[in-house]
Order: C-alpha cells, then structure tokens, then sequence
C-alpha cells in the first residue's frame, strides 16, 4: 500500500476544474497518502516547486524553468465565450453562424463592438489581449474581476463576451441549464499561438515519491477521457524510474 505525503499546487481555477475529477480515485486507490492542496498564480506555484515545497503542480505549458519537468495531459485552447443575446443581435440566423464559428473559429472582429468582461491577471488574460491587438481590436472592457467563474456566470446572463480555455468553459456549463436554454455559446480561436498543453510538473532533480508518480500516472489516465477535455497526441505513458 502506497503510504506517505503529497504536496500538489495549482491555480485556483484550475484547481477547481481538474481536482475533483481525480482526487476521489486517487484517494480511493491510495487511502494512506496524505495530501496537501495549494492554490496560487502560476509563478508561486513554479517557485514552490524550484524549492521543494510542492511535489507536483498543475499548469501550461511552457514552464520558466529548465529544473521543472513536464508531462502533457491534454490540449487547450483559448476560446471566447459569447452570450446569446449579442449573438442574435449580430446575426439574422445565429445558429448557423454558431456552427460555423465553433468549426472554423470564431471572426471575433464582429464583436469588437461588444461589452468584454476580463481576468484581472493570467496567461488567458495575456494571450486574449495579445490576439485581439493582432486583430486591431481596441476592446470595450466593462468589468475586471479576479475570479473565472463570476465573469462566466455574467457572460451566461448577457453582460458581455469573455475568454478562457476551452475546458474551464465547457466544465462551467456541465448540468447548467442554460447552456440547455441555449443562452451561451463557446466558440474557439483560429490561432496556432492560443493553443497549448495543461501539464503536471516536478522537479527533475528530486527524488519523485511512489505517491507522485501515481498520481502523474493516474492524471495521464483520467485527464483525455474527462467530458469537456480535449485529449492530446497519444504519447508514451510516464513511468517513475
């Protein structure tokens, strides 16, 4: 029976996401593990890490350090998040463009108009503001707010159109009825530079504990079947040496 203790870290969001996915398996598995959670921005997390008080942590890639090693878990991609209301007020038939957008991507050059509702800080905020200067778009922002959840929670009730990854998204509107009423829409991004990888990391020149590398194992298990991933090129399983 695997026995010990596991220090994991990541973003609140994430954490939120992805943990209750795979902490009750885990759990179930290896009872005599005991787990410490932490929640912080992707550059705490890093230096946690680099310093020995996390084991693991949760993020994308690419990590700032050559010391931290990576296993890719799933592809993610920045999308926006429109509500329905200026979807029908953009376009005569929105359904059709709907699936268009969410084949092709979305022209987010028709919304530029539009009410934005962004992330006070992140890599999603980053990469929203790098591509819409890309697409020469100066954006109406009405609200900044810390917290994913709230802003999608407006987005759903019209407020305004807001990104995150694709995950955080999908996960958010799971058993919520009004993606059934047909309130929102989640529409990807046409832009190599807003995919990327959410990745598990350790240090590479630590010792990694059984009960690490189970959990990598068991992430790299669970993360590609979970209903609102999307799973990454099949690659070789991770093995602890």
């Amino acid at each position: 029976l695997r026995s010990g203790h596991l220090s994991i870290g990541a973003s609140q969001t994430r954490g939120r996401v992805f943990f209750p996915e795979i902490l009750p398996t885990y759990v179930q598995r290896y009872p005599n593990v005991e787990l410490t959670m932490h929640a912080a921005i992707t550059s705490t997390l890093e230096s946690m890490l680099l310093d020995g008080e996390l084991d693991l942590m949760l993020g994308f890639l690419p990590f700032s350090n050559d010391l931290i090693e990576s296993v890719p878990l799933i592809n993610e991609r920045l999308c926006i998040v429109v509500p329905h209301k200026i979807m029908a007020d953009k376009f005569p038939s929105p359904r059709n463009v709907a699936a268009h957008f969410t084949q092709h991507g979305a022209d987010i050059s028709v919304f530029a108009d539009q009410p934005f509702l962004m992330l006070k800080q992140g890599r999603a905020r980053d990469m929203a503001f790098r591509y819409m200067s890309k697409c020469r778009i100066s954006p109406h922002v009405i609200l900044e707010y810390a917290d994913l959840e709230t802003l999608l929670a407006l987005c759903f009730h019209g407020m305004g159109l807001t990104f995150t990854y694709e995950s955080f998204a999908k996960k958010a509107l799971i058993g919520n009825e009004q993606i059934t009423q047909g309130n929102t829409y989640i529409f990807p991004l046409n832009d190599a530079a807003l995919e990327t990888k959410l990745a598990i990391a350790y240090h590479k020149e630590r010792y990694l504990s059984k009960a690490a590398s189970d959990f990598i194992m068991l992430a790299q298990e669970l993360f590609p079947i979970l209903p609102f991933a999307t799973p990454q090129t099949p690659q070789s399983p991770f093995s602890s040496i």
